[in-house]
């Protein structure tokens, strides 16, 4: 159980703001909880599509990873080092051609 916490003393914490707090008209409270609900869901979504940017992105290692594994096995050099993608318009069409170019790394 949570104890409850003392109310705060707004007065008394803009008084001693030392003038960088200030009240505004309570005519814009509401605005101002709605402003703050959006930005709570904006939040909730940008955290979800960054999940999603991070699987995403898992994925494609893993792609990476199995492509380098199966063509190391098949008699391809050096391609632990080789720069790897594949052709995207051809997967459109459900072709999958991979591209392993020579700019080998250091």
């Amino acid at each position: 159980m949570s104890t409850p916490t003392a109310a705060r003393d707004w007065k008394q914490i803009v008084a001693d703001s030392k003038g960088l707090m200030h009240f505004a008209p309570s005519a814009l409270t509401e605005d101002a909880k709605n402003w703050q609900g959006k930005r709570v869901e904006f939040q909730k979504e940008v955290n979800r599509i960054a999940k999603t940017e991070n699987e995403i992105g898992l994925a494609f290692n893993k792609l990476i990873f199995d492509l380098r594994t199966y063509f190391a096995e098949n008699g391809v050099e050096n391609v632990w080092t080789a720069d790897i993608g594949f052709n995207t318009e051809a997967l459109k069409d459900g072709v999958f051609i991979l591209n392993i170019t020579k700019a080998e790394r250091q």
